[in-house]
């Protein structure tokens, strides 16, 4: 499935990543990518008691997301057919629930285009001010 650019299905992240939880009790955990669409969030929230303390968007260009995407070059399913179904998939599926995110005041929106280190910055600014480190 990622290698056509396509989502993997809610259950089956959902078991991997609490799998990872379970090997990490005590361990404070960032997930990368998830929750991706509004299944994978309500699959969370129905599976576990965990509440996801904040999340991070940064917001880059349609155009810069497939030059990293096509520089990055790690995966199999770095070609440009499969992430143009990942732009795809992104516009119909995760952008809804930004959206959700946002209407709720529970996302950190971040300006992507910024150098790493900038944003390096703004992150850990925003895990202190919202002790999320506790």
């Amino acid at each position: 499935m990622m290698n056509e650019g396509k989502l993997v299905e809610s259950d089956i992240v959902l078991k991997l990543l609490i799998d990872e939880m379970n090997k990490q009790k005590e361990a404070h955990i960032v997930f990368d990518g998830f929750p991706i669409n509004q299944q994978n969030f309500e699959a969370w929230n129905k599976i576990t008691h965990e509440k996801l303390n904040a999340i991070f968007y940064l917001e880059v260009s349609e155009d810069e997301m497939k030059k990293r995407l096509m520089k990055r070059n790690k995966r199999e399913d770095d070609n440009e057919n499969a992430i143009k179904e990942r732009i795809k998939a992104f516009n119909y599926e995760t952008k809804p629930l930004i959206d959700y995110f946002r209407k709720r005041g529970q996302i950190i929106i971040l300006d992507g285009m910024k150098s790493k280190k900038k944003l390096n910055e703004e992150i850990k600014s925003e895990i202190m001010k919202r002790k999320l480190y506790i």
